[in-house]
């Protein structure tokens, strides 16, 4: 399955700063795009303004931009997409997806805006998932994609992940 590039040219809004969180305690730190200069997918990652490796939105809908990251562990040789909600009174991480650290330079985020869009599973042919919310789209280049929303105002909810076909929003 093919990433179209239409699609996925843009994050909307240049990301935020990044709050603090325990993985940059542990080691992590967020991925630049010079040092993906070299690599298969820098030119494409040069048309987005965070280079594919940072989102922000609201995305549990309580007014407050929350922050989405590719983070990396060159000790431990391991990646992890994050998101961050912010509320008044908390910082909540979730760790969306947890890749080798080889595997960075095929691998990007960008914004999903609330819309519907086509599934990508076997067994589930024409069928769609609607969002009423901004979500994160982690893709790999010339690859497969998936969606993951936050489904509620409840920070105790686990973003809900989807796999979609990353040409076909609508």
């Amino acid at each position: 399955m093919a990433v179209a590039w239409a699609c996925i040219a843009g994050n909307g809004a240049l990301a935020g700063p990044f709050p603090p969180i325990a993985f940059t305690a542990m080691g992590y730190s967020e991925v630049s795009i010079d040092t993906l200069e070299g690599t298969p997918n820098f030119e494409s990652r040069r048309l987005d303004p965070g280079g594919f490796l940072q989102v922000s939105a609201d995305f549990n809908v309580d007014g407050v931009i929350d922050e989405a990251r590719i983070l990396v562990n060159a000790r431990e040789q391991s990646a992890r997409v994050v998101a961050v909600i912010q509320s008044p009174t908390k910082i909540d991480t979730y760790v969306l997806a947890t890749i080798p650290l080889s595997a960075v330079a095929k691998i990007g985020i960008r914004l999903a805006p609330p819309a519907s869009y086509k599934l990508a599973c076997s067994g589930c042919a024409g069928q769609r998932i609607v969002t009423s919310r901004a979500g994160i789209v982690i893709f790999e280049f010339g690859g497969e994609a998936r969606l993951e929303t936050h489904p509620s105002d409840n920070l105790d909810d686990n973003f809900v992940s989807a796999a979609i076909d990353p040409s076909a929003a609508s």
